[in-house]
């Protein structure tokens, strides 16, 4: 099958079928989640044999890294929403020039957010109420906190990719 052929049927898909279109979107994003919801959900389950503050820790850093997670495909959805209107408007060269320039966004808001996110992550889980395993809280959440690139990258990388 062609290229323009593809694009027809796509075109076709999102302009007759919404609901069929968005339902075929949404699957790899639920996908996605359920990867990153069973990696907690595997950390729960093996700190769990260490004794309940380890499993405090796990608890109290999911949310920081869900929502981190959430920034990090919301800015991905932006790139593909920017990448998707060049190649619309057959623009390629913007379109590439956009794709470079997400990757560049992607990595510097990484380090940004990293370190400012590990500079008050302290404070922040004890807001929380983590004041009892705030050790233990701490010693987690700086490792998944510091791996945070492998979140931002990924989902900037798959951003791009998708648009055709």
């Amino acid at each position: 099958m062609n290229s323009n052929t593809e694009k027809t049927e796509d075109i076709n898909l999102i302009v007759n079928y919404p609901k069929k279109a968005i339902n075929k979107l949404a699957l790899p994003i639920i996908i996605s989640y359920i990867f990153m919801m069973l990696n907690n959900i595997i950390d729960g389950i093996w700190v769990s044999g260490l004794g309940p503050h380890p499993l405090a820790a796990v608890g109290f850093v999911t949310p920081l890294f869900l929502a981190l997670v959430g920034f990090a495909n919301g800015l991905g959805a932006g790139a593909n929403s920017l990448i998707a209107r060049y190649i619309g408007a057959e623009d390629y060269k913007n379109a590439g020039n956009s794709a470079i320039h997400s990757i560049m966004l992607s990595i510097i808001v990484t380090i940004i957010s990293t370190i400012i996110i590990l500079i008050i992550l302290k404070p922040l889980l004890l807001i929380m109420g983590a004041g009892e395993v705030i050790s233990e809280t701490m010693t987690y959440g700086s490792i998944v906190i510091g791996g945070i690139f492998s979140v931002f990258i990924p989902a900037m990388m798959a951003a791009i990719q998708i648009t055709r």
